[in-house]
């Protein structure tokens, strides 16, 4: 398989133009002579041919071209690709001669069994013509453009050539991006290189070679550096022409232009030097607010945000707690739109942290956000609606306290999703813009590299990039499944909202079910609902599709082990791995971790204790100090680990007390007070099994006071959060602590509650423990018929149970 690196143009295609007409053009430069009819023919919506405003030269009649695809070395490429959608950098001009008082060339008639180097051949003017009609342009800015006979008299103007070729150029290259992204292809790769190579050479002799207005040449700065931005490996390149732009716009006063500059400056200085941007941009900031432009100060302030994002770290968290509360100080009032989604980011960033009050201050950022949902301008932000309910869904979750009350958010944000579905406010790429108030849109211009962009009630907005619908719809599956986890027993609800999420990110049912057994990650990008757009980006969309894709089998797999189904859980994981090998993206840290928290519960549900203990014991899953400096999903994948390692050395077979002691000691700090009640109550449990003393430790018998206080807390734990697995955990241990070999009614209570609550679990595992408990007290109590049928029952399915899992209770049972 071709892996396409992202954001990589062979820039030494580029190099290779050196920015002179010889080497862009060939030795014959009077080949491309004649009246360039780019107005007939509309291109993408960033026109360059309109940046020379002041010197456009209008053809009395427009022509007819042809652009000629190039293939390899064979040239039998017949097709003919229309001139809106040029396919390769060779662009053949034919032309007879004109009628009598007309400036008009007509192309020769391409016939389709001609290929690229006949049609070259039959109409190349002779060297002795190319000599008459041969143009200087050895220095544009100080020579006049000399014209021969054969043009009669007509003046040509080669900048706005070069501007529409790079044009054409680039917009032939973004019509096939997201081709060449689905198809992973290095032939389509190197023909978009190619063409965007090309655009690029002819944007910068331009550049190089011609005085242009001030603006204009800003402009042009601007957008040549973007498109570098985008497209090259090669920062430093970008980064020269931004400072020779940002010059430009200051000597001339375009603070528009010199803001888009800055703004692209410090994304492409955070590619190669992360603080050294940060820095960067709070001097922007600074000298922006001084300036009182508001409508900047949104922007590098949100910009700042998303790239301190990006550092995982604990400082730069809090940076943007501060940077968003600046925004939303400024936005009160004025910019209804703008506080709106700094408030929802603010609660974003906070949900990302593990302090005590994440979610409390999450929950009252999505409040204030909430506070003006009624202004008219957020009902056309489906995008910013849809966000807000996913953090407020993400909030219960992360304490996943109230049952009933995360079943209530989740059926409140697929309502939100489906109303908001057929929004016309949707874009293929994903991109909207937040409405400005009056006061800010005053200080904005078109004139601002995308940054802001016009509205048509004349106002403007500032742009930003979110998922795009089909993607956030299968986002809100994925939120769907986790949230009927508590439900997930009653008929695996879970993978159900799994798999409508590959439903919509494969785009049909059929579809989806052959690629879950083929097990595909490449086959999801629906590469007709973007048309244009640069190849980095669509390498982007396909990479996120992939990692949705991802994560909902990860999900599921989650989902079997919920329901004790381990033969499925560890069919799928190592399909997943197998499948991975030929994953064509990085795979984000906490889904690795994911799965090597799966594998270690599938070693221990088949009883292979000491491949769940090297794995529960390994490093990506250690408990990290200090724990606030470690994102909230990652400290709780690491606390059950841990947990998981305690259950498993209080086996006496191992002697491992002390060290199962050591860990709930070091648990107590972050369990004690977690504001997830599940993690309380699991630890609570580990507690009772487990005690802290070392006398107690040695003899292997916990205190009978802590153990019965530290099953009670964890069972009112359990039952609060509808916990089933909690719950038959705590009731089976209370039968087997303080029931054992006792007849009477409490003891009959307890064991029956305790198989009541594991069949509802439906661990095969924990019904065979259940009812041998509750047939050794039925046969203290003289029940014999009820004794020998539910003996017969636990020995059907312990015969279902893994072999090292039933070999273990084999040796234990009397």
């Amino acid at each position: 398989m071709v892996v396409i690196p992202e954001r990589q143009v062979r820039y030494q295609q580029y190099q290779s133009f050196g920015g002179t007409n010889e080497h862009l053009y060939g030795q014959q430069p009077a080949q491309y002579y004649g009246n360039y009819a780019h107005h007939q023919h509309p291109t993408s919506q960033h026109a360059l041919h309109h940046i020379n405003r002041e010197d456009h030269y209008q053809p009395q009649n427009q022509e007819q071209y042809q652009i000629l695809p190039h293939v390899g070395h064979q040239g039998q490429y017949h097709e003919q690709s229309s001139p809106q959608h040029p396919q390769q950098p060779s662009l053949q001009r034919v032309h007879q001669k004109s009628p009598k008082h007309q400036h008009q060339y007509q192309p020769h008639p391409i016939k389709p069994h001609q290929s690229f180097t006949s049609i070259h051949q039959n109409s190349k003017p002779s060297l002795k013509n190319l000599e008459k009609q041969s143009v200087s342009l050895t220095n544009p800015k100080t020579e006049a453009v000399e014209t021969s006979s054969t043009h009669c008299g007509t003046p040509f103007d080669y900048q706005l050539l070069l501007l529409s070729m790079a044009d054409e150029y680039i917009s032939a290259a973004h019509n096939m991006a997201c081709k060449v992204a689905h198809a992973q292809d290095s032939k389509h790769a190197e023909e978009y290189y190619q063409l965007m190579a090309t655009g690029l050479g002819c944007m910068d002799s331009v550049l190089k070679n011609f005085k242009l207005h001030p603006r204009e040449e800003a402009k042009l700065r601007l957008r040549y550096a973007t498109l570098l931005h985008e497209e090259l490996v090669n920062p430093e390149e970008t980064e020269k022409v931004l400072s020779k732009g940002i010059q430009l716009s200051e000597k001339h006063r375009l603070f528009d232009l010199k803001y888009g500059m800055q703004h692209l400056l410090a994304r492409t200085l955070f590619e190669t030097r992360q603080k050294a941007a940060l820095k960067f941009l709070d001097k922007i900031i600074a000298d922006v607010e001084a300036y009182h432009h508001t409508a900047w100060i949104y922007a590098f302030r949100f910009l700042r945000v998303t790239l301190s994002l990006q550092t995982f770290s604990h400082s730069e968290a809090l940076a943007c707690i501060q940077h968003l509360k600046a925004i939303c100080d400024l936005a009160r009032g004025s910019d209804r739109a703008i506080f709106v989604t700094s408030a929802t980011m603010q609660a974003m960033v906070h949900l990302r942290l593990s302090a005590s009050d994440s979610v409390e201050q999450a929950q009252q950022a999505i409040a204030a956000a909430r506070s003006e949902q009624l202004d008219p301008t957020l009902q056309h932000l489906p995008q910013i609606t849809s966000l807000l309910s996913f953090q407020d869904l993400g909030c219960v979750l992360q304490l996943h306290n109230e049952p009933d009350q995360i079943t209530a958010k989740m059926n409140a944000m697929n309502n939100i999703m489906d109303e908001s579905r057929p929004d016309l406010k949707w874009t293929a790429d994903g991109s909207f813009g937040v409405p400005l108030g009056k006061h800010s849109e005053n200080q904005t211009t078109q004139d601002t590299g995308g940054i802001f962009q016009g509205l048509s009630d004349g106002g403007y907005a500032l742009m930003f990039c979110s998922l795009p619908r089909d993607e956030l719809y299968c986002a809100a599956f994925l939120l769907s499944s986790l949230a009927v986890f508590h439900r997930n027993a009653g008929g695996g609800k879970t993978d159900k909202f799994a798999l409508e999420g590959l439903k919509v990110l494969k785009g049909n049912v059929q579809k989806t079910q052959r690629n879950l057994q083929a097990n595909h990650f490449l086959d999801v990008l629906p590469h007709e609902r973007i048309k244009s757009t640069s190849l980095p980006a669509a390498s982007s969309l396909h990479r996120l599709r992939a990692h949705l894709d991802l994560n909902l089998r990860v999900y599921r797999i989650f989902g079997f082990c919920d329901l004790s189904n381990w033969t499925k859980a560890k069919e799928e994981l190592d399909h997943l791995r197998r499948t991975l090998k030929d994953f064509s993206y990085q795979i984000p840290p906490h889904t690795q971790n994911l799965m090597l928290y799966l594998q270690g519960s599938i070693h221990q549900s088949a009883g292979n204790l000491d491949l769940a203990l090297k794995v529960f014991r390994s490093s990506a899953l250690a408990l990290s100090q200090p724990p606030n400096r470690v994102p909230a999903p990652q400290q709780q994948l690491s606390i059950l680990a841990a947990l998981n390692t305690v259950l498993i050395l209080r086996n006496p077979a191992l002697d491992s007390y002390p060290e199962a002691s050591e860990i709930l000691n070091r648990l107590q700090s972050l369990c004690n007070d977690h504001p997830c009640k599940p993690i309380r109550a699991a630890y609570t449990l580990a507690q009772a099994l487990v005690t802290s003393t070392d006398d107690e430790a040695h003899s292997g018998k916990p205190s009978m006071l802590t153990t019965k206080t530290s099953l009670s807390t964890s069972l009112g734990l359990a039952k609060s959060t509808q916990n089933a697995q909690i719950m038959a955990l705590v009731l089976s241990f209370l039968t087997q602590i303080f029931f054992t070999g006792i007849s009477g009614e409490q003891a009959e209570k307890s064991a029956r509650a305790a198989r009541a609550t594991a069949h509802n679990w439906h661990s095969g595992l924990w019904i065979v423990v259940a009812d041998g408990m509750l047939e050794q007290t039925l046969g203290l109590l003289g029940k014999e018929d009820e004794r020998r049928k539910i003996k017969t029952d636990a020995l059907e399915k312990l015969s279902n149970l893994p072999e090292g899992v039933r070999k273990k209770l084999e040796k234990v049972s009397p």
